[in-house]
């Protein structure tokens, strides 16, 4: 601070101008004041170059960079390093003036708690861009970044930070912050308890997550619901059931029961029994389950390095049972309703090649005659 006023000093003679100028406010003398301003001048000169040079140049290397991040972070702290080069114009500007000892002590203590909110308030605005990349990082391995724990990271962390804030400025002031946090730790108890079920809900929230049991779109399906996560809250997850009808599960219920996430399905099986009529032959039957066998393990939609089995299972009532299982990679219903109709047809028109059909209930009833001729009689 001297070496910029003894640098001003050489170029503006400041006496001079007291001797002629006979201006003081409060024991301030005009040269005083003037070289209060001058310096302030210069950091308001130095904040339009920090703007309009250094932060305009970065935005335009990022941007040429493509590092949609790091502009993020940048336009988040452009106005709280702004207004701190201003905070420090007017903390530089003061020291000229020679303010009694009282008055500095108060003013200082002023810009001290301008520079702590200045903090806070780059925090804050950091905040975003800082649960942005730890969501989209977090996103490559399950949830989406856009899933909706990144506006609950930013809304619980800045609550932190505003309590916080208000911890620190009390502090400042003189304010007893110990009997404060104990009165708060007593209001909070009663609190806390009232409130046990929506804290429940957080952690509910807090596991699922860390889990990466599911995320926004997922079709899921729980002991008490079956259907689309449309939204998760701080408190609630919303699912649209396959009805349409909008179901609210609160977290801790959903994070402490059994989920079943159909959306990340690798396979779909299928599974099912074929009943062919009594009347096929031994020769029709092998032939059928080599050529289903074979289509199976031609069908591109059929995954063979999975259980695949085609087998003569047993004498049903009305039919020889043949057992049909695999798995398709197509895990979309509608893929998968595809190639399970297209292998039925297929087989269907195996067995009708092969000369047999597929049979129905049926039953066959033998009636023994056994009643009188009353014809013979007389």
């Amino acid at each position: 601070m001297k070496e910029l006023q003894t640098f001003l000093e050489k170029w503006v003679d400041f006496k001079v101008i007291d001797q002629w100028v006979h201006v003081s406010f409060s024991g301030i003398k005009l040269s005083q004041m003037l070289m209060s301003l001058l310096i302030f001048s210069i950091f308001l000169l130095f904040r339009k170059v920090l703007l309009n040079l250094v932060i305009r140049q970065l935005y335009k290397v990022i941007s040429s960079l493509q590092y949609k991040v790091g502009k993020r972070f940048l336009e988040a702290a452009e106005r709280p390093l702004v207004f701190a080069v201003l905070l420090l114009g007017v903390f530089m500007a003061l020291q000229p003036l020679g303010l009694q000892a009282d008055v500095k002590k108060q003013v200082l203590k002023i810009l001290d708690t301008l520079w702590s909110l200045t903090l806070f308030w780059a925090g804050f605005r950091i905040l975003e861009p800082l649960g942005f990349t730890l969501f989209k990082a977090k996103g490559d391995k399950g949830p989406k970044a856009a899933f909706d724990f990144y506006s609950i990271f930013v809304s619980v962390t800045r609550f932190l930070l505003f309590f916080m804030a208000i911890i620190v400025i009390l502090d400042k002031w003189g304010f007893n912050v110990v009997g404060f946090i104990a009165s708060l730790g007593v209001a909070g108890a009663a609190v806390a308890f009232a409130a046990k079920d929506s804290v429940a809900n957080i952690f509910g929230s807090g596991v699922i997550y860390m889990d990466q049991t599911f995320e926004k779109g997922d079709r899921i399906e729980t002991p008490d619901v079956h259907g689309m996560v449309e939204a998760m809250g701080l408190r609630s997850t919303r699912i649209r059931t396959l009805y349409r009808a909008l179901v609210t599960v609160p977290n801790n219920r959903l994070a402490n029961q059994p989920i079943t996430n159909w959306t990340r399905m690798t396979h779909r099986r299928v599974k099912t029994s074929l009943g062919l009529e009594y009347s096929t032959t031994k020769k029709q039957m092998e032939k059928i389950l080599m050529r289903v066998r074979k289509l199976l393990d031609d069908d591109p939609d059929v995954d063979t390095t999975m259980t695949t089995a085609v087998a003569f299972s047993g004498f049903g009532e009305s039919s020889l049972d043949i057992f049909l299982s695999f798995f398709t990679p197509k895990t979309g219903f509608n893929d998968f309703l595809a190639v399970q109709e297209r292998i039925f047809l297929a087989i269907k028109g195996i067995v009708e090649e092969e000369g047999t059909g597929f049979a129905f209930p049926s039953r066959t009833l033998y009636v023994e005659n056994d009643s009188p001729d009353f014809t013979k009689v007389g």
